[in-house]
């Protein structure tokens, strides 16, 4: 046996309690002899039958429930559960030992081993008792007890997992815990949902069971990784409660360690939306603890916004500067650095990294203040906000202005022109979703007025903006979808378009010029905007204007130019110039062909690399000529939509 001391402990009690039974006997009988000494001659003449003598044989079960009453007195007076299991097993083995009847303690022994309510425990005294009853197996009263030991430890050892076999060599509670939840993830992920949840129960009752401040924290942080990973709504409240235990910590240099643990810990889903505000109340704490231990950086605790407080810190490094403390200087403008480092979102790095720039450009560091600009000009460009964009821009140009220096100036003025054409790019697309959803509003007077508000912001935009969404609306007015059909309308927004380069709007007012539509004809003014169009590639718009120019309408007739532009249309596949090129081409001589060859070769070399203004994807299908040979405004003439 691997410890006598309970046997001994129950066999000393076992005999203080038979001695006790046989004292209590051994009164009895002088209490019934006591009346045969008055009364000598009744005793012996009337002898009493052997059934008489019965009614004293009850005393024995009075003893015996007193002596049980006893053996559960001394068990209660023990307050460790450990410590009654044992009383009872010394007990128990003594009465066995003595062919007494151990039944009422082996039952006892039972209730105080299902009443453990850890497991380990339980298996650790299961083993203890299997251990101490193991000589008694062929005794008759044991086999119902040792049945007994034998559904319980298949009871316990029913719920061991795998799991158990692998966690049970690691000492360390807090390793033991983690590895709990990374099992339970992967159970999680192969869909042992059950088991999982099972290990995962296991894990919060270890972690609840710790007393160390840093042990408990590292076995939460794991619990609330594993619940992450698996998904479970309770991890967004487990790391709020994480994060106010951190800031209960003592000293702030425990509470940076755990932050930091933390923060490592939850990186993976940084980009959730709950996570990143409990990320952002980390940070915020981190600079809090950061402040209030370095005196310089107290100075600007009380400023908000992060930049804010590298703007402060920049104009404190060039007013020290500038005063002749260039130690303290660079103090503040190295702590404004640490500050820039920690900010990720555009919108509070570009303007940062603007202050930062034109502090170091005041205090000599010029080429440090060069990069540090050229950095804060790329993150402008990582700006999705237009209005932030805008913004970081203002600041650019503004510190950039302190800098008084000509290549800085030049490079943001780059980035200033660079802005503003995404800044439109992006209101136009805004426009075309707009125009977008009100093409598929039923016609009627709401469609007519979204449409005129398109028209206002449209004109508000000025000449050469939102081209594309000037032809739409010009098309929508010209061919009478939505609206009433109106020429005087249609003319002035293909005017627009044409002014800001839109190939297919030149070639539309070109037609309508040409045909009167709209206003009085002007061939003169539809020969410039066919030449327009035809210059930026546009393979309907040379076909035109080569037509123009073979009839002489509105210009005089040259066949070598005529051809030339026809020549370039069919080239780009332009079927329409291909029928027309067939009935030009035999008007011309040979050297003529010549001539209009040499020019083709000549415009073709001049559109290396490709026009700066390309033809923009048509919305509508184009409508083409029937007779692409005639001049414009005949019966056969391109339509007024020829652009589309």
């Amino acid at each position: 046996m691997k410890d006598q001391k309970p046997f001994i402990i129950g066999l000393g009690l076992g005999v203080l309690i038979i001695a006790g039974i046989a004292l209590s006997k051994s009164k009895q009988p002088k209490e019934a002899t006591a009346p045969s000494a008055s009364k000598p001659s009744q005793a012996a003449a009337k002898p009493k039958p052997e059934a008489e003598l019965k009614p004293e044989t009850p005393n024995i079960p009075a003893a015996t429930e007193t002596t049980e009453t006893s053996v559960m007195a001394l068990v209660d007076a023990v307050d460790e559960p450990a410590g009654k299991i044992r009383v009872l097993t010394g007990i128990a083995l003594s009465h066995l030992k003595a062919g007494k009847d151990a039944a009422p303690l082996l039952e006892a022994l039972l209730e105080q081993l299902e009443a453990l309510t850890d497991d380990a425990a339980r298996r650790e005294a299961l083993a203890d008792v299997n251990e101490e009853f193991s000589g008694l197996a062929e005794l008759e009263a044991h086999t119902d007890f040792q049945a007994a030991l034998v559904e319980l430890e298949q009871t316990l050892n029913a719920s061991t997992t795998p799991a158990d076999k692998l966690i049970a060599g690691i000492e360390d509670p807090t390793q033991r815990i983690k590895s709990r939840t990374q099992i339970a993830t992967v159970l999680h992920a192969a869909g042992q949902t059950e088991l999982s949840q099972t290990l995962m129960e296991q894990a919060g009752t270890e972690t609840a069971a710790l007393d160390g401040p840093d042990d408990l924290l590292t076995a939460n942080i794991a619990m609330t990784i594993a619940q992450m990973t698996m998904g479970q709504p309770e991890a967004v409240e487990q790391i709020e409660t994480l994060v106010t235990r951190i800031s209960a910590l003592e000293t702030s240099e425990a509470q940076l360690t755990a932050y930091d643990k933390l923060t490592r810990e939850l990186a993976p889903w940084a980009t959730q939306k709950t996570v990143a505000a409990q990320m952002e109340r980390i940070q915020a704490s981190v600079l809090k603890l950061h402040y209030q231990a370095d005196p310089v950086l107290r100075l600007v605790s009380g400023v908000e916004d992060p930049s804010g407080r590298v703007r402060v810190l920049c104009n404190l490094a060039g007013t020290l500067a500038l005063t002749g403390d260039p130690e303290q200087s660079a103090a503040m403008l190295a702590k404004a650095q640490e500050i820039t480092k920690d900010l990720e979102t555009p919108g509070q790095l570009a303007p940062a990294l603007t202050h930062l720039a034109a502090a170091q450009s005041l205090i000599g560091q010029g080429e440090e203040a060069k990069a540090t600009l050229a950095k804060a000009m790329e993150t402008v460009d990582g700006i999705q906000s237009v209005d932030e964009q805008a913004a970081a821009l203002g600041d650019l140009v503004a510190a950039v202005e302190s800098m008084d220096n000509a290549e800085h100036l030049e490079k943001v003025l780059a980035q200033s022109l660079k802005t503003a054409n995404a800044i439109q790019q992006q209101a136009q697309s805004v426009m075309q979703q707009s125009l977008r959803l009100i093409n598929r509003l039923p016609a009627g007077e709401q469609k007519a007025e979204a449409l005129e508000q398109i028209a206002l912001a449209i004109e508000q935009g000025g000449a050469g903006q939102f081209a594309e969404l000037q032809f739409e609306l010009a098309t929508l007015h010209h061919e009478g979808r939505h609206l009433p059909k109106d020429a005087q309308r249609a003319a002035k927004w293909y005017r627009k378009a044409a002014l800001g380069g839109h190939a297919s709007a030149q070639l539309n007012l070109a037609v309508m010029l040409l045909q009167g539509e709209g206003g009085e004809a002007d061939p003169t003014e539809a020969f410039k905007w066919l030449t327009a169009a035809a210059e930026q590639g546009h393979a309907e718009g040379q076909v035109a204007l080569g037509m123009l120019l073979a009839l002489g309408q509105g210009v005089e007739a040259d066949l070598v130019e005529a051809h030339k532009w026809v020549t370039l249309s069919s080239k780009s596949g332009n079927e329409d110039a291909a029928a027309a090129l067939a009935q030009l081409a035999p008007k011309l001589t040979d050297d003529q062909l010549v001539q209009s060859a040499q020019r083709v070769e000549a415009w073709e070399a001049s559109q290396t690399p490709p026009p700066s203004t390309p033809d923009p994807t048509p919305t509508v299908e184009p409508k083409s000529s029937t007779e692409p040979t005639e001049p414009a405004g005949q019966e056969d003439s391109p339509t007024t939509t020829a652009g589309k």
